[in-house]
């Protein structure tokens, strides 16, 4: 107990030092949640007398600004537990289990093929890196080549490789489609940013019909690596709206928890977490269980063991026809936090005293800046 007060007392320091911009944007988040009210904040009790006193002896100085946050997971769920993680908090603990440094490289689209075998990944037809175009076995081609390479092919996806995130960029290219064609052969003929062009992913058909097939439908995976041992915390299944290429919550689709055994919850959640029963399909969310489950689970605990300077991974994985695994990509910086918690609780579990501990010993690193000389 003591030293989870002392890491706690640490941590809170180093929250009060280096996250007061980000808690009042997250705190300015949890406004306008109140304004909208789509979790019936306004309709909430208080937090009692005995949850505000174990704040207070939990967080000590810091318990101002864990309060709000545990009241808004309390409304959300109707569970009151201290061990709920802020955004703000997150955040720090994505800068510190993950390696800064490192980050740019190792979530680059274009980069996954040095950490996941192919058989795992959607299947390259041609990708872009620093003005250079290369086919799917890293031979450098010319733009004539690329084309005549994508005429093979019906329909592909095209996406830009790094800096983005909630499905933008990613587009669908269907070959008999002159925009379409004119649009791909624009990116090939001159590359202003990394992209990557692969095989569109024919997915299990349980999670194909969950929005009449329109698009890819992902389970976000959230596993920890720390102290030789790697567990999954939580995963949540998105689902695009009816007849969407891609899976965005933000683009009309939603979201719902699933347990380690696949079992999908029977509350899911659109973007601004208001409650649905159903799928963008009109199927009920509860009795739905997600196929292959197991196979996800022994895979990311697996594969994360390549990723030596990340500790805390956010894994969009689809589940392909056969049953495999597909990593779409891999997020180490901004892994919804409150997806995972609203519907699944406390996002750390069994292992949150372990963390703490670990974050107590281990403060963000600063990036080395060189001054080149005049």
């Amino acid at each position: 107990m003591l030293i989870r007060k002392q890491a706690y007392n640490f941590v809170g320091y180093i929250f009060s030092q280096r996250f007061k911009r980000e808690k009042l944007q997250n705190l300015n988040r949890i406004s306008r949640y109140v304004e909208n009210d789509p979790l019936n904040i306004n309709s909430a009790c208080n937090l009692t007398k005995k949850e505000i006193s174990l704040i207070k002896s939990t967080f000590g100085r810091e318990s101002r600004e864990y309060e709000p946050w545990l009241r808004f997971y309390k409304t959300a769920t109707g569970i009151f537990n201290p061990e709920f993680i802020p955004c703000w908090q997150y955040a720090y603990m994505e800068l510190s289990l993950n390696k800064r440094r490192y980050e740019g490289f190792v979530q680059h689209k274009c980069n996954l093929r040095y950490f996941i075998g192919e058989e795992n990944r959607p299947t390259t037809i041609l990708y872009a890196m620093d003005g250079v175009l290369y086919d799917r076995t890293d031979k450098i081609i010319t733009p004539s080549m690329a084309i005549k390479k994508l005429g093979d092919y019906d329909e592909m996806v095209f996406k830009v490789a790094s800096n983005t995130g909630g499905g933008k960029d990613v587009k669908k290219i269907t070959m008999t489609e002159k925009s379409d064609v004119d649009f791909i052969a624009s990116k090939i003929n001159k590359i202003d940013q990394d992209f990557i062009v692969q095989e569109i992913i024919k997915q299990d058909s349980t999670l194909a019909a969950l929005n009449d097939g329109g698009g890819c439908n992902t389970l976000r995976v959230l596993t920890i690596n720390i102290n030789n041992k790697c567990s999954v915390l939580s995963m949540f299944l998105k689902i695009g709206a009816k007849g969407s290429f891609t899976d965005n919550v933000c683009g009309g689709g939603m979201l719902c928890g699933v347990d380690i055994l696949g079992n999908v919850k029977e509350v899911g959640y659109t973007h601004d977490y208001t409650r649905t029963y159903t799928t963008p399909a009109g199927l009920p969310l509860g009795g739905l269980k997600i196929s292959h489950i197991d196979e996800v689970v022994r895979f990311v605990t697996e594969a994360h063991k390549s990723f030596q300077q990340m500790h805390l991974i956010g894994w969009d994985i689809a589940i392909s026809q056969d049953g495999r695994p597909v990593v779409i990509e891999i997020n180490l910086d901004s892994a919804e936090i409150l997806a995972h918690q609203i519907p699944n609780g406390p996002v750390l579990g069994s292992r949150y005293d372990e963390v703490m501990e670990y974050l107590s010993q281990n403060t963000p690193t600063k990036f080395i800046k060189i001054k080149l000389k005049q």
